[in-house]
């Protein structure tokens, strides 16, 4: 079903719990600073991985640099995000 995913940021309509969050912001504006900042938000941070696909050039702004350090805190001070579980060994 087609929804304003910022929309629902903004009044907090988004599910409580999901398996999969699927969004296509366009790269134009601020739409991956949004992404960033709602993927590295206190609310979202809940073990859940995520997939992003963006420009290259996205590595060189102060933006993406800023999620990093977010997500680096957040995963040593024993959140999730981004990665899956790295206590749970690869199958064989």
């Amino acid at each position: 079903r087609n929804r304003d995913f910022y929309a629902d940021i903004a009044t907090g309509q988004l599910p409580p719990q999901y398996d999969i969050l699927l969004t296509n912001p366009p790269y134009s504006g601020d739409h991956k600073q949004r992404l960033l900042r709602f993927l590295a938000s206190d609310g979202d941070m809940r073990g859940a991985p995520f997939l992003l696909l963006l420009p290259a050039w996205v590595c060189e702004k102060d933006y993406w640099n800023a999620f990093l350090e977010r997500l680096a805190t957040h995963r040593a001070a024993g959140g999730g995000g981004g990665g899956g579980d790295e206590s749970t060994p690869p199958p064989a």
